[in-house]
């Protein structure tokens, strides 16, 4: 059965055979021991001379040899099982006591693909409650969603029968029924949302608008702060002071934070400023256009209250004035509010700080932004008509002059005309342009002295 080997004193150590020859197995078996006088010895296990000696004892032939037979020991091969995979997943939809909730199926590794049931049965759904998510295995399925057989048995792991099936079980969990919103209430406080600034406003679908506290109204600033604005809490959108907001434009804000009595509440921060003086106004001139602007012409720094004015720049930068255009003033854009100046003109500090209505940094710096109002320049004939219609004693004002803000020049400035020597009291004249210029909103206007004979 296998092949045999002789042990002595000196060779005294080898092993049981592992194994018997291929062809001596019997069909179906596989080798179990050896025995030998009545003894078990595993296969593939050491035996010494000594070992066998004490066995053999004295039954071993006149010149001292013994012969030891080791006999096989069979038994059935064993069969290796077929691996069980997953092959089926039965879902259903079942609360805690084992009540359908709703319609199951089964999902396989070709028909893996079904959704999460997107409610219960009507009739399943306790009063007052809606269905919020389902549970299996201690995670949450939202309803509604897709869900596959290869995410359900990363899951169930081995959790399967022997015929490869799992079933698995979706608990519902309910909640309230949200109310209908009917009633938003604005709660105004500063940043810490604890310092009470007004009184709690509420807005209801009949409500026409709401008025958002202006600085008159507010309670509880400190020395020296000021309101500008709000911020709601629920999303960072910035209010101004006083601006009017609707049910319709904050029902969204208020989403699903509807108590049972169908109210919602919104958290208004102030935005507060120090009260500082304003030191310094930086002129910027910019592109008039949405988005990012670029300059238009260099900024003038450093304008002080110290400052009699300041003079409006009358130079662009290169490629800045459109083609056929010329530059004839600057706006000055605060929300729907314009204000007009002529380009070159002598503007005053408290001119601009009043427009800048207290918006201003810390440390007493603001920004004033002016973008250009440009005009079509005339042709050459039109020019040269009106040129010829006058005598050598008449003169006609410049058309950059064509544009003039309602504030008058400085009061010392008197200005002498070109060849005629006729004063143009710059305060009287320029202020009765001003008011023809603006209500016929910048047209083209020529201003022709003469001098009497």
């Amino acid at each position: 059965m296998a092949a045999g080997y002789t042990l002595t004193a000196e060779n005294n150590l080898n092993s049981i055979a592992g194994d018997v020859y291929a062809d001596a197995c019997p069909a179906g078996k596989e080798l179990d021991y050896w025995t030998f006088s009545g003894k078990k010895f595993a296969k593939g296990a050491d035996v010494t001379f000594e070992q066998l000696a004490a066995i053999i004892g004295t039954n071993y032939t006149d010149e001292g040899v013994s012969y030891v037979t080791f006999v096989p020991e069979f038994k059935d091969k064993a069969v290796e099982p077929t691996p069980v995979t997953l092959k089926k997943i039965v879902v259903s939809f079942n609360d805690a006591s084992g009540k359908e909730m709703a319609a199951g199926y089964t999902l396989t590794a070709e028909n893996n693909l079904n959704s999460i049931a997107g409610d219960v049965y009507a009739d399943a759904c306790p009063a007052g409650k809606e269905l919020d998510y389902w549970t299996f295995s201690g995670k949450k399925f939202a309803k509604g969603t897709d869900v596959t057989f290869e995410q359900l048995a990363a899951i169930i792991g081995d959790n399967y029968t022997a015929e490869g099936v799992s079933y698995v079980n979706f608990v519902p969990e309910f909640k309230n029924v949200a109310a209908s919103l009917t009633k938003i209430k604005m709660i105004f406080t500063k940043a810490d949302g604890a310092t009470s600034v007004f009184a709690t406003g509420e807005l209801t679908a009949e409500s026409e608008w709401y008025v958002l506290p202006d600085a008159a109204g507010v309670i509880n600033l400190a020395d020296g702060e000021k309101l500008t604005g709000w911020t709601l809490f629920q999303n960072g959108a910035k209010y101004a002071a006083g601006e009017k907001v609707t049910f319709e434009s904050l029902k969204e804000l208020a989403g699903k934070n509807v108590d049972n009595d169908g109210v919602a509440y919104l958290n208004f921060y102030a935005d507060l400023k120090t009260d500082v003086e304003l030191k310094n106004i930086t002129i910027k001139y910019v592109e008039d256009k949405d988005g990012a602007q670029e300059d238009v012409a260099a900024p003038q720094n450093n304008f002080t209250a110290k400052d009699e004015f300041t003079i409006l720049t009358d130079n662009l930068y290169d490629g800045k004035v459109p083609a056929g255009k010329k530059l004839i003033g600057w706006q000055y854009k605060n929300g729907g509010n314009t204000t007009n100046f002529v380009k070159g003109e002598h503007v005053k500090f408290d001119t601009l700080k009043a427009l800048l209505n207290g918006n201003w940094d810390n440390e007493g710096n603001a920004w004033v932004t002016l973008t250009p109002v440009f005009q079509d320049v005339k042709s050459n004939n039109s020019s040269s008509s009106s040129s010829s219609s006058s005598s050598n004693k008449t003169t006609t004002a410049s058309n950059e002059k064509q544009v003039v803000k309602t504030a008058a020049a400085p009061a010392n400035t008197t200005k002498v005309l070109p060849k005629t020597g006729a004063s143009n009291v710059a305060p009287l004249l320029g202020g009765s342009l001003a008011v023809v210029a603006l209500l016929m909103g910048y047209g083209v206007y020529s201003l022709v002295l003469r001098k009497k004979d």
